[in-house]
């Protein structure tokens, strides 16, 4: 069911417009909107089913790692597989639930996901990065702080995720958000997607900046506070 909370007269939920969240989460929309700008794996978007298993199947001996295929609506593993036979794809996707991303898959050594604060056109908060804890290929069980990747990689992370957090504010969103990536053994990283909502590490670095950050310095709410309802920091 629908959360109706915030029709109460005087009740505000603190994050972004539901809908400018909405549009951001579909996976699809993320990848066209991010196409050229900043490093993506190579992706197809298919609008049913019967696409996808044919798209799929002139891609298998191409992408010969796998391929990636999700719902564009899909969080921590649910909804998407990595397949390495058409039969798997056949068998998981049974309905025409379109439409799908596909992705290649890149063998890599690292799940980094950064957390962030949009304010604005402009001020983006990078608020920490953590690897995450990654089982079966998709599915997200947790996550490790600090980060082992090199200065320079999380550095990288840190630049394109305040990109993505500008081009979101560009299209009036606010609040926290976050971005997944890969990152290979030779160090090339990769976006997966972007998180447009609370995701799982929220609550981690909300825990973690009170130990972290000098006395006297906002809180991870307070900032998405003033995002939201004052458009500052």
């Amino acid at each position: 069911t629908d959360m109706t909370l915030d029709q109460r007269k005087g009740v505000y939920l603190l994050g972004p417009e539901k809908e400018l969240a909405k549009k951001f989460n579909n996976k699809a929309v993320q990848f066209e909107l991010l196409d050229s700008s900043i490093p993506l794996v190579d992706f197809r978007i298919c609008s049913s089913r019967a696409e996808l298993l044919k798209v799929t199947a002139q891609l298998r001996a191409v992408w010969q790692d796998g391929i990636f295929v999700s719902r564009v609506y899909s969080a921590a593993g649910s909804g998407s597989i990595i397949t390495t036979a058409q039969s798997e794809v056949e068998s998981f996707f049974s309905d025409n639930d379109a439409p799908f991303l596909i992705t290649r898959y890149i063998p890599h050594e690292h799940d980094p996901t950064v957390l962030a604060v949009v304010a604005n056109d402009h001020d983006v908060y990078i608020a920490g990065i953590a690897d995450q804890r990654i089982e079966g290929g998709n599915r997200f069980v947790g996550s490790i702080w600090p980060s082992v990747l090199a200065p320079t990689i999380q550095a990288e992370l840190a630049a394109y995720t305040r990109q993505v957090g500008q081009l979101l504010g560009r299209h009036g969103y606010r609040g926290i958000f976050g971005c997944d990536y890969i990152v290979t053994a030779d160090g090339q990283v990769r976006f997966i997607e972007i998180n447009a909502r609370k995701q799982g590490t929220t609550y981690e670095f909300c825990c973690a900046l009170e130990q972290i950050l000098p006395a006297g310095s906002p809180s991870l709410p307070e900032l998405e506070y003033y995002a939201v309802r004052e458009n500052r920091f």
